[in-house]
């Protein structure tokens, strides 16, 4: 590099990639859920005794972030409430990474990189969502919908989308929004804000035109590293989180919870942050389980969700919310809680890959999808005893060729190479069969005569236990109801034991 180029001059290092800065502005604030609630009323964080973020109420009467709390609260009315609350910062931190791997549904690439700021690289993905802003957008829909306030913002190096998160439009910045761009923006020391505050700099283009290299000497190498890193003259890599092997979410109330209705809309964000990340991940939930508990006196409810593949078949994301939703709900109407609860938490380690379920190619999923959850909340409000479908089992005899088994049974096939007896078997057959009477060896039905429109067809089994020789025959009554009826050879009696139609 030519020792008297300039931020101007230098020709950045050659580069397609888009990073995406998500920063959110009140990240302590919003974990509170205090930004939305009884907002006419001040509230505040506050970080070793001194005001850390407070909402808008706070800051229209006087209250600024850096003032100790004794003085925030001398400018509240004595008569007025205000809600104070301290920093966790191990939550904020477990918060943001969680907030890290939803954002791998837009990206391979999504780093921590602050502690209330997320980088994405979105320029391999741009096509896949349809444009920058397309991401833009539901990046905010989702934000929107977990509570959070923050701001987004594009550009091509890492350093700068940081920089750049104050702007406005922020699908359309360019190197003119970068110059107008404060440098407090700039991750560097406040001794160092303060020689350029002395010097009379304020914005990036204060010094695009001063040599980097006397830059670097005045104000510190750090200095110069960060103006580098911003313009991508040097390479700077980012170090991506991983993702979790399973899902895992808990969230604590301020107060005891003593009715599931309370907390509905908790739970709905719950179960449609699981959902993005099966969606992002291509897993099928196969359970889930939610915890209730209470840590004074120590209780613990647990429920599990069985589920089944329908989840992973709805074709939306809210289809898959709503299923849950309504699964959950139905389920904990039977629960009988005998305790109140402070924390719940929804945790899901029965993942498996949506590859595995390849499917038919003609199959038509969004049906097949309806029936699965049809039958999941059948399942959830009845029992899943109460719910069950019939299958085929290589028996010869009829009454015992069909069985009852529970749903959660895939790995059903009908009998192979099926003979001539069972193709002409009834969709209607008895449990038992009946006796009927008869009248010169000719069946009768409610007295009356039957007339063979089929038959007979011999079935022989079980010779080594109790010998079974059957005949059987499509018969037809007076009024042309068609039965099926067979001779049993070993007993000399007729039975009725199935219907047509």
């Amino acid at each position: 590099m030519n020792t008297e180029s300039t931020l101007r001059t230098s020709t950045p290092l050659k580069n397609d990639e888009q990073w995406l800065c998500i920063h959110f502005d009140q990240f302590a604030l919003d974990l509170t859920g205090l930004q939305s609630s009884s907002t006419e009323l001040p509230h505040f964080i506050y970080h070793e005794n001194c005001v850390w973020q407070v909402n808008q109420a706070a800051s229209a009467r006087g209250i600024v972030a850096g003032m100790s709390v004794d003085q925030a609260l001398s400018l509240i009315d004595t008569s007025e409430a205000v809600t104070r609350v301290e920093r966790n910062i191990l939550l904020e931190q477990r918060r943001l990474l969680e907030l890290a791997f939803w954002a791998y549904k837009f990206s391979s690439q999504v780093c921590v990189f602050s502690e209330c700021s997320l980088l994405l690289e979105v320029g391999k993905s741009e096509r896949l969502f349809g444009g920058v802003s397309s991401i833009i957008d539901k990046c905010n829909k989702d934000l929107k919908m977990f509570g959070f306030e923050c701001s987004l913002s594009i550009a091509s190096t890492p350093l700068a989308a940081y920089v750049l998160r104050s702007s406005p439009n922020p699908s359309r910045q360019g190197q003119s929004a970068l110059g107008r761009a404060s440098l407090e923006l700039l991750p560097v020391s406040s001794k160092t804000l303060f020689e350029l505050k002395s010097c009379g700099f304020k914005v990036l283009n204060d010094i695009v035109d001063i040599p980097i290299t006397e830059l670097g000497t005045r104000f510190g190498s750090p200095f110069k590293d960060s103006l580098e890193r911003v313009y991508g003259l040097v390479f700077d890599p980012q170090i991506p989180v991983s993702p979790p092997e399973h899902f895992n979410k808990s969230v604590s109330f301020a107060e005891p919870i003593s009715t599931i209705s309370w907390i509905e809309e908790q739970i709905y964000k719950m179960l449609y942050e699981l959902a993005q990340f099966t969606q992002q991940r291509q897993l099928l939930c196969g359970s889930i389980v939610w915890s209730f508990r209470m840590d004074q006196p120590r209780m613990h409810h647990e429920l599990k969700i069985d589920l089944g593949v329908s989840l992973g078949a709805t074709p939306t994301l809210d289809g898959r919310v709503d299923s849950l939703f309504e699964l959950t709900q139905i389920k904990l109407e039977r629960q009988d809680f005998k305790f109140e609860f402070s924390h719940i938490e929804l945790l899901c380690d029965d993942l498996t890959p949506l590859a595995l379920f390849t499917g038919d190619l003609f199959n038509d999923t969004q049906n097949d999808a309806s029936f699965e959850s049809l039958k999941e909340k059948l399942a959830a409000r009845l029992g899943d005893k109460a719910v069950y479908k019939l299958m085929q089992k290589s028996e010869v005899l009829p009454e015992r060729r069909h069985a009852k088994v529970n749903t959660s049974i895939s790995d059903v096939r009908a009998l192979d190479n099926a003979d001539e007896l069972t193709q002409n078997e009834p969709l209607w057959l008895f449990q038992a069969p009946t006796p009927l009477s008869a009248h010169h060896n000719k069946p009768l039905y409610e007295s009356s005569p039957l007339d063979f429109v089929h038959g007979p067809q011999r079935l022989v089994s079980e010779w080594w236990l109790t010998l079974q020789s059957r005949d059987y025959y499509i018969a037809r009554t007076t009024d042309g109801q068609l039965l099926w009826v067979f001779y049993d050879r070993v007993d000399k009696t007729w039975y009725l034991h199935g219907l047509y139609g």
